[in-house]
């Protein structure tokens, strides 16, 4: 069931809501407005100097043993780039160096019979040094660089990062045949 069905009364008067619009609903008793809003996501793409990037193996439902990358959910009051630089160093043990906005998509997160709406947001990062071997934490059960032509999709998380995987590999397919036509 999707969150709006699964929250289907007020947390002001404990009455059913009564539906609006796209995630806006009313208190049936006082006609307060209540709203479900996505919870937004940071995932990184660490590129290494090949063109590869890191994905991360999940160790927990949903998507356990599936790759995606390394990232995670916003905590409250903080920032999508503190949540970042968090998540890289639990999951991974690695120290961020610099943060750029790669782009955003929406999605879905299926847990404990809710499937939770969330905007995801990916970043190119760079670290605060190379790293060969990263130590895991208890949410990742392995990482691997994957390239261009060694990536594959169906064994992808969640179509966002499918996508943002997808962008970054098209990107530099285009850089890369931009900078052989200038030759």
């Amino acid at each position: 069931m999707d969150k709006q069905q699964a929250y289907r009364f007020s947390p002001y008067s404990g009455q059913p809501l009564a539906h609006v619009g796209k995630g806006h609903f009313k208190d049936s008793v006082d006609g307060r407005d209540v709203y479900f809003n996505p919870a937004p996501t940071a995932a990184a793409l660490v590129a290494d100097n090949t063109g590869g990037i890191l994905l991360a193996q999940r160790a927990f439902a949903p998507g356990k043993g599936m790759w995606d990358l390394p990232g995670g959910f916003v905590d409250l009051n903080e920032t999508i780039e503190q949540a970042l630089i968090r998540e890289l160093k639990e999951e991974l043990g690695a120290v961020v160096k610099t943060l750029k906005y790669f782009g955003s998509g929406v999605s879905t997160y299926p847990y404990q019979d809710i499937v939770y709406p969330i905007i995801d947001t990916a970043w190119l990062v760079e670290l605060q040094e190379d790293i060969n071997e990263f130590v895991v934490g208890d949410d990742v059960m392995a990482v691997k660089w994957v390239t261009y032509h060694t990536v594959n999709y169906e064994e992808m998380w969640g179509e966002s990062v499918k996508k943002f995987v997808r962008a970054y590999f098209d990107h530099l397919q285009k850089s890369s045949s931009r900078s052989q036509d200038m030759r």
